[in-house]
């Protein structure tokens, strides 16, 4: 379609991403934690992280966007307490092809983090100093 073609053509610096990536908001923050899995493969571990890769720095027609979104969103945070925590999920061995396919396909882990309810409690206290 027609649409599609036009967005795709479109340079990066005008997309709704990179210019929400110029914003300041995360400079209202004293902390910031950004909590990321490589488990979850719905959302990239350098992406969750903010951090470079070098596939996507490499990329000879993203690459230089992505590189300035990264300095965007990281340079207002330069006053803040920024946090990475990795979390790697127990996972109980489970012989049910659904269980099976939410460990490959990394659904797993994303959802872990908004449905373990014990986790949620561990995350909360171990970083309440940042939380409040």
């Amino acid at each position: 379609p027609p649409g599609v073609a036009q967005k795709a053509a479109r340079p990066p610096a005008d997309t709704f991403l990179y210019r929400l990536s110029r914003g300041d908001a995360l400079s209202l923050f004293r902390n910031v934690i950004l909590v990321s899995s490589a488990e979850d493969r719905y959302v990239p571990h350098h992406s969750a992280r903010i951090q470079l890769c070098p596939e996507a720095m490499h990329d000879s027609r993203f690459g230089s966007a992505f590189v300035a979104m990264v300095h965007n969103i990281l340079a207002p945070l330069s006053c803040a307490n920024l946090l990475h925590v990795d979390i790697a999920f127990v996972q109980a061995d489970s012989k049910r092809l659904a269980h099976q396919l939410d460990l490959a396909i990394g659904r797993k882990a994303h959802i872990d983090f908004l449905e373990q309810q014990a986790f949620q409690q561990m995350f909360v206290q171990t970083y309440m100093q940042y939380l409040v």
